[in-house]
């Protein structure tokens, strides 16, 4: 036996298929009814208008030349629907390629202009790197200034810094410390400030250490011209200043400068650098030479034997210029020294150094 069910109404009906004999005679089944059963009526309402409308013909007339008969062409409902949907589907998907065409190329400009800006900032870590190096050189010879002033002034290579060195160490620890700028953390404009801070640091400090290269170099040079080197070695035979005549033993007279012993012959050197102004006889003091030292300082070197300078040379401190001898006005073979300041006689011997 078999079962058929079936809506009537508000009720739900099972209907028993009688068995094929039964059938055969013609025989009826009742259906069985089942109470208590809600149909749902939107849903199958609901089903069965969406297949009537979607049964429906869609009708396109087709519109010929004058003269020719009007054609029609019916084409389901449910076709047009579907072929609405999948136009739908295309359009959406046309609009959301064109979006993401435009994000890719709003995306590709960002990053053309990223490359843009990375090769001018490999152009200017280039350009950094060119002037680092000139930097380091420029470093390298404020260096080498710097130990050039430090031995002229005695200092010596571990010695006190001199007085343009800044606060942050010598020349050679900024040079060192010039490569903690190329960090790879740090940005060019961070490189190109910083290195402009070092370039101007170096030009600072090569600056003050010219400025004390020249100092040092006036002062070295006023050292050398300053007369306070000894000739020659011998005992003061008759100092500076008032003394008895040595040649008569009678009365007193002025004596201008020192007597200093010493076998003739003897080299005598000159007391400090500068040029030789007079070179010839003089009466009392026999062969005379005259240096001037600058600085209103003048030496004059007499009683020479030989002269062994010339008139306009520069003379070296310590240089032998001449001989001890005894022309002029002399008991015996010695040097006469004297030395002026701006004209005036003043006695060398507190100059000379021991």
């Amino acid at each position: 036996m078999s079962r058929s069910f079936a809506w009537r109404g508000k009720l739900f009906l099972v209907r028993r298929a009688a068995p094929k004999g039964r059938r055969a005679a013609g025989a009826a089944t009742a259906p069985v009814q089942i109470k208590g059963a809600n149909r749902p009526y939107w849903l199958a309402e609901a089903g069965l208008g969406v297949r009537r409308f979607l049964a429906r013909p869609l009708t396109l007339l087709l519109v010929p030349p004058r003269g020719m008969q009007v054609k029609g062409v019916k084409i389901p409902l449910w076709l047009v629907a579907t072929g609405g949907l999948i136009v739908s589907v295309l359009l959406l998907f046309s609009v959301f390629t064109c979006i993401r065409a435009a994000e890719l190329q709003g995306e590709m400009l960002e990053l053309n202009q990223l490359r843009r800006v990375n090769a001018e900032q490999g152009t200017t870590l280039q350009s950094l790197q060119q002037e680092a190096q000139q930097d380091r050189a420029t470093m390298q010879d404020i260096n080498n200034l710097e130990q050039r002033v430090r031995a002229m002034a005695g200092m010596g290579g571990n010695g006190q810094a001199s007085r343009a060195e800044p606060a942050g160490g010598t020349a050679v620890q900024r040079a060192m410390l010039l490569g903690a700028f190329f960090r790879p953390a740090l940005s060019a404009s961070a490189v190109a400030a910083n290195l402009g801070e070092v370039t101007q640091d170096a030009a600072s400090t090569r600056q003050d250490l010219e400025l004390l290269q020249g100092d040092l170099n006036a002062r070295l040079q006023a050292a050398q011209a300053m007369p306070d080197h000894w000739p020659l070695y011998g005992p003061i035979t008759s100092p500076f200043g008032v003394r008895s005549n040595p040649f008569s033993g009678e009365g007193a007279e002025f004596h201008t400068g020192i007597d200093i012993a010493a076998p003739y012959g003897t080299s005598v050197e000159a007391a400090g650098a500068g040029v030789v102004v007079f070179v010839g006889y003089k009466a009392d003091y026999g062969k005379t030479i005259i240096i001037d030292h600058g600085n209103g300082y003048q030496s004059w070197y007499c009683h020479l034997s030989s002269v062994l300078t010339a008139v306009g040379k520069r003379a070296l401190k310590g240089e032998v210029i001449g001989r001890v001898g005894m022309t002029g006005r002399t008991t015996g073979p010695h040097l006469h020294l004297t030395v002026t300041m701006n004209g005036a006689l003043i006695n060398p011997q507190p100059l000379l150094k021991t």
